[in-house]
């Protein structure tokens, strides 16, 4: 298992919105960079008493949460004393989401057992074979590869879900995440990326400065590709607190998606945001997280 990180706050600022997408836009391909593996066994840790587990608590009693797919595919997972024994990564859930639809799926991971425990979920949940593909491989060049195949009809079909460890980090062909998501929609693919910010590195600014530089060198703008960005954060969270809490702030930047899936990544967004109004840290300090849709293009 290569990623120790499973169920923390930023796979919930995820693979929440993820689900929502998917669920409404129906793609009939779905690619992935960094897959990691299909399922997690769950366990008490504070970043998953922080993230999933929290979460679980609150979202009955919190519209739009209560009603996500996100949270209905939790409800349908194996369970232990009443909550899910196992969590779900985002190659589980976009094949659970999608796999009605007969959609196409390329995962990638340079962690091999990663991928075998990806296929074994495919063939648990039915998907044939030759519906899905896992690379072992930089998943920045893949993808770059397989999107450079398509015309615009298969290329406007497409969903790319980008989970990079790092945003600068170069593939093998020299192209970053950022860079990757910036061509993909260029090409008019629906493109998800995910995205982290801590204290004091990478701060927030230079994530940003990031994004404007690369997508002005690739003549993107926000009304043409529909570009939006919806963040959770922390302000005057200190770096003592952070390994508590794996993040102090965390973002997913969407392009070509439909006006009503980024309407409900808003709700999702402002709804899971409410259901940290009460946090408190051991010292006494505040650990609310705001919500906000910036995409500064």
């Amino acid at each position: 298992m290569a990623n120790h990180h499973f169920g923390n706050i930023g796979d919930i600022w995820k693979h929440l919105p993820l689900c929502e997408i998917l669920a409404i836009v129906q793609p009939a391909r779905y690619w992935e960079t960094h897959a990691g593996s299909a399922c997690y066994d769950l366990s008490h840790t504070p970043g998953r008493d922080h993230g999933i587990y929290r979460f679980l608590r609150a979202a009955p009693g919190e519209e739009p949460l209560a009603a996500s797919r996100y949270r209905a595919l939790l409800s349908e997972m194996p369970k232990r004393a009443a909550e899910p024994a196992v969590y779900p990564g985002s190659p589980h859930l976009a094949m659970r989401c999608l796999q009605e639809r007969g959609a196409m799926f390329i995962f990638c991971d340079i962690d091999g057992s990663s991928l075998d425990d990806i296929q074994r979920a495919a063939d648990d949940l039915h998907v044939p074979r030759d519906c899905v593909r896992c690379v072992a491989a930089d998943g920045i060049a893949s993808i770059f590869e397989q999107l450079e195949k398509l015309n615009d009809e298969e290329a406007a079909r497409t969903f790319i879900h980008i989970d990079p460890f790092l945003l600068h980090a170069a593939g093998e062909q020299g192209m970053n995440s950022v860079e990757l998501f910036c061509e993909a929609t260029k090409r008019g693919a629906q493109v998800m990326l995910w995205y982290a910010f801590d204290s004091p590195t990478p701060r927030r600014t230079d994530v940003w400065d990031l994004f404007r530089s690369t997508s002005a060198a690739h003549d993107l703008s926000r009304s043409t590709h529909n570009l939006w960005a919806g963040e959770i954060s922390m302000p005057g969270v200190t770096a003592s607190q952070l390994p508590d809490i794996s993040l102090a702030g965390c973002g997913i930047l969407c392009a070509n998606l439909t006006d009503p899936a980024l309407a409900a990544c808003d709700a999702l967004g402002r709804s899971f945001a409410r259901i940290y109004h009460d946090i408190r840290f051991a010292d006494g300090a505040v650990g609310q997280y705001d919500f906000t849709t910036a995409c500064d293009l």
